[in-house]
């Protein structure tokens, strides 16, 4: 009998690039906005900010990343909305 397997479209390296990034930004307490992810890659792992977003969209589809709108509370973005990313399991 044949057996299922689950196919992945995000890049395994790029997910755990991600997944650090993330972790990072929320240990700064910090919302993990598409911004934030993106300078991250670019100046630790040299990953351009296209190809950032694309693995990003693709691991939200895959469900390895979480996508939420969220309020910002703090500072200069209090009260404004943003698309933050959470690490699944993580989330509020």
């Amino acid at each position: 009998m044949a057996r299922l397997t689950k196919r992945r479209q995000a890049d395994t390296k790029a997910i755990q690039h991600l997944w650090a990034a993330i972790e990072i930004i929320r240990n700064q307490k910090q919302i993990a906005n598409i911004d934030r992810i993106t300078k991250y890659m670019s100046r630790v792992h040299g990953m351009h900010p296209k190809e950032t977003t694309r693995q990003l969209s693709l691991a939200v589809k895959d469900g390895l990343i979480v996508e939420t709108l969220t309020v910002g509370c703090k500072g200069s973005k209090a009260g404004i909305e943003q698309e933050g990313y959470w690490l699944p399991g993580d989330e509020i």
